[in-house]
């Protein structure tokens, strides 16, 4: 990854052999930036964030590892943060809400994206508030498992705390399913 060859090489192809380099090659990517946001970043930079998205819609079982490093590359830094919007991450973690074990983390990576989005074009609010959106965010707090309700309370907060206009659209009746927050 240091000098740029391991990234391109990442081209989704068929084949037993390949699928045994694609595994090697993401789980090793995986094990270098989960806990290193430089290295996270560096990927970024790199151009790895159209693969890992390849990687999660073609349900491959390395979906285990490009999921999770793709939610972090959210609060790996502003430079990352960009790179996701330039190739659709908020879609992405918008989808990751149907999915029982991501939503948490997909949930909390839509609020980064949203804490950093200082530019005064508030791009990422504005997508936010798109209808195919809204409809994504109300679904899912009306399909929300019982179970996870308490976990995704927090993450919530932080979104409509950091959007006036969040709340304004999420507010019942639209969403009923928050009617005792709100």
């Amino acid at each position: 990854m240091q000098s740029n060859i391991l990234i391109p090489n990442l081209v989704l192809k068929d084949g037993n052999l390949v699928y045994q380099i694609h595994h090697e090659v993401l789980s090793a990517l995986f094990n270098l930036c989960k806990i290193n946001k430089r290295r996270q970043e560096q990927a970024a930079e790199n151009g790895i964030i159209p693969h890992l998205m390849i990687f999660i819609m073609s349900d491959f079982p390395l979906k285990k590892y490009a999921l999770p490093l793709l939610c972090d590359m959210a609060h790996a830094s502003r430079n990352s943060g960009e790179q996701l919007k330039a190739h659709g991450g908020l879609d992405m973690y918008l989808s990751f809400l149907d999915d029982e074990y991501w939503l948490v983390i997909a949930l909390d990576s839509i609020f980064v994206c949203l804490a950093n989005d200082n530019d005064n074009s508030h791009k990422v609010e504005h997508a936010l508030l798109e209808n195919d959106a809204i409809q994504k965010l109300v679904n899912f707090f009306q399909n929300c498992p019982e179970r996870h309700f308490v976990h995704i309370l927090e993450p919530f907060l932080k979104i409509i705390m950091k959007s006036s206009l969040a709340i304004n659209v999420l507010r019942p009746p639209r969403c009923y399913c928050l009617d005792s927050i709100f």
